[in-house]
């Protein structure tokens, strides 16, 4: 049986968190037993591509020190297990845009994204897991779909090995994560009728390491927005 990655994976640290991790107290006497506080593991992507820059607030308290901002990945963080309260407000306001409550399970993963346009703003989490890769040289990769004007996408690797990598995807979906070679692409961003939206160039995939393709932007803007569909690449691992 492969055993699960993400239950053990090494966490990136986002600095502007706030770890809720209570410190212990100096007054533990070195024969104490040190006790163990459930904890659990969550990171954040703004994926509004017409909503600016947010401040992301836990129970009141804000996390980030800058702007949280359109394409903004934040990486794994720890948090308290049980429910945690996260409310999206314009960068410097008080204003809320989106107040969401998530229930985290001790040790687990989970991603936040920050979804849709801004009149319809609201959240998706994902609970990551993965096995661990078949063999050195292979990549793990998933793809979320965040573009809210978008049909239903294909997304196909191109030059002398291209094929279909990920088919059939509707706006605020997840897959789970599936292997590749490790190497550099580029990808098709295609509609069911196989019209190309999109092609990104020259991303590497590295040996052993696990990814997130975002599909972003928008096919048809808004006039005065410049996010157009794309894929972004995010590291999870």
């Amino acid at each position: 049986m492969k055993k699960s990655l993400f239950e053990s994976v090494k966490l990136k640290s986002w600095i502007a968190l706030i770890v809720l991790i209570p410190i212990l107290s100096s007054c533990l006497k070195s024969s104490d037993p040190v006790p163990v506080t459930p904890t659990s593991y969550a990171s954040f992507y703004h994926g509004s591509p017409d909503t600016g820059g947010l401040d992301i607030l836990l129970d009141g308290t804000k996390l980030n020190s800058t702007a949280f901002a359109y394409g903004n990945y934040s990486g794994y963080a720890s948090f308290e297990v049980g429910a945690n309260t996260f409310r999206f407000t314009p960068t410097g306001s008080t204003t809320s845009l989106k107040e969401t409550t998530f229930n985290f399970e001790n040790g687990k993963l989970y991603s936040i994204f920050i979804i849709n346009n801004l009149a319809n703003i609201e959240t998706m989490m994902v609970r990551d897991t993965a096995t661990a890769l078949s063999s050195s040289g292979k990549a793990g990769i998933r793809l979320v779909h965040l573009s809210p004007d978008a049909p239903e996408i294909n997304i196909y690797t191109t030059g002398s090995n291209a094929k279909l990598l990920f088919g059939s995807r509707q706006f605020k979906t997840a897959t789970d994560f599936t292997e590749i070679d490790a190497n550099v692409y580029t990808f098709d961003i295609k509609t069911s009728d196989g019209t190309k939206l999109a092609t990104v160039e020259n991303m590497s995939f590295a040996s052993g390491r696990y990814y997130t393709l975002v599909v972003r932007g928008f096919v048809t803007p808004p006039s005065g927005n410049t996010n157009t569909i794309t894929l972004q690449q995010l590291v999870n691992q």
